[in-house]
């Protein structure tokens, strides 16, 4: 991995003297998501021409690709990470952290009674606020149906533990947990033993915050392997 360039993989040595590592989505998915922008531009234009207006398909084509483009910068999860200063991006702009000051990297999970839930990476500071991104790791199984119930009808996941020894496994190959683990050690690295990083770990100490009427911050999961239940 050189300057600059998108984050790949594990840290390579000495990774905390690089100037600048971007972590973004995976190629396939930003293909993926691009393609689904691309499809109704497509059709737009082929309507256009069987209507005899060529011009006209143009127009709006060229409309339907600002707007998807400004879709897909808005919705791509991405964060900078730099020498001083972390930048997670958030929509249109970016929220500036400056290294020093983190005190935590990890994950919560946000968990919706009834419908189960996801994990999301989080950033603390050391005054203890912390600052979401857009790396997530979903569940792939859905909870299972009440019996007799309708569809939509999800039995309560009362049970259902996202910290269980069986959860474990998924939850550290996922895509978000390789970011925050990466991050923690460059972080680390560039803080020293004596950092707030080290010495606090506030993704540990994480209280239960109901962030919807019906979703609550219940777990967390720390870099360093560790995970537990929030109080």
């Amino acid at each position: 991995m050189t300057e600059g360039k998108v984050f790949q993989g594990p840290v390579p040595a000495k990774a905390a003297t690089r100037r600048r590592v971007w972590y973004r989505r995976p190629i396939s998915q930003t293909a993926m998501l691009a393609g689904l922008v691309v499809l109704p531009i497509y059709i737009t234009i082929l309507i256009a021409g069987v209507a005899g207006s060529i011009r006209i398909g143009l127009i709006l084509g060229g409309i339907e690709l600002l707007l998807g483009a400004a879709v897909l910068a808005a919705l791509n999860p991405l964060i900078m990470l730099r020498t001083d200063a972390i930048r997670i991006w958030h929509g249109f702009r970016f929220t500036n952290i400056g290294i020093s000051d983190i005190a935590g990297i990890g994950m919560l999970y946000a968990h919706t009674a009834g419908y189960g839930g996801y994990w999301r990476v989080f950033i603390w500071r050391d005054d203890g606020s912390m600052e979401k991104t857009d790396f997530t790791y979903m569940l792939r199984l859905r909870p299972r149906r009440a019996p007799g119930k309708a569809r939509w009808d999800w039995a309560p996941q009362a049970n259902y533990d996202p910290v269980a020894s069986t959860e474990i496994p998924a939850l550290n190959a996922s895509r978000a947990a390789t970011v925050g683990r990466d991050i923690f050690k460059r972080v680390l690295a560039a803080q020293g033993p004596d950092g707030h990083l080290a010495t606090k770990h506030r993704e540990k100490h994480q209280p239960p915050i109901r962030i919807a009427p019906y979703t609550q911050l219940i777990a967390y999961w720390s870099p360093d392997g560790q995970t537990g239940h929030c109080r």
